[in-house]
């Protein structure tokens, strides 16, 4: 998620942002990822989201049913979030 919001989130703009927080709450990891990019230039590629769904896939093969992961955009903000918990 870091390498991606780098690779997304730091190219064309004037004042790139990145913002990265990880905690533990009951028993949860949550971590979240936020960088500014420019919707205007955003990718429209057959390959946008790739990453995403491959970590989705790997999460699930590993965590099955202990993880949220949610992805979006808000204005000139992507943010993605992971919540896992770390207990079976």
């Amino acid at each position: 998620f870091v390498e991606n919001a780098f690779k997304h989130g730091t190219g064309v703009l004037r004042n790139p942002e990145i913002q990265v927080s990880a905690m533990v709450r009951a028993n949860t990891l949550v971590f979240h990822v936020r960088n500014r990019f420019d919707p205007a230039t955003a990718s429209t590629d057959s390959a946008h989201g790739i990453g995403l769904q491959n970590v989705r896939r790997r999460l699930e093969l590993l965590y099955p049913d202990r993880f949220e992961l949610t992805a979006g955009s808000d204005g000139d903000w992507f943010t993605v979030s992971l919540a896992l918990n770390l207990h079976s």
